[in-house]
């Protein structure tokens, strides 16, 4: 992980894509290549408003959003990092 922003603090909140993209300017970054992790459907929804890729925490849930989906799902952080990296 390059870094993170966190919504509170910044005044702006998911799945508004101005916080993806202040994420990837803080990281000296852009948002191509990026990845979003998330455990919500907004974190998913932000992925997809900017074009990023996502993978989608499901925490023992189903997914049930058909307006889009995440790349890819996984049961943990570790899981969706090893996903991510190929590892």
């Amino acid at each position: 992980m390059d870094g993170c922003c966190v919504s509170s603090l910044v005044r702006s909140r998911k799945p508004h894509p101005a916080i993806l993209r202040l994420t990837a300017e803080r990281c000296r970054s852009s948002l191509s290549g990026a990845w979003m992790v998330g455990d919500s459907l907004e974190d998913v929804a932000g992925a997809v408003a900017v074009g990023i890729r996502s993978v989608w925490l499901r925490r023992g849930r189903r997914w049930r959003e058909t307006a889009y989906r995440p790349t890819l799902e996984a049961d943990s952080f570790a899981e969706a990092a090893a996903l991510i990296t190929g590892a």
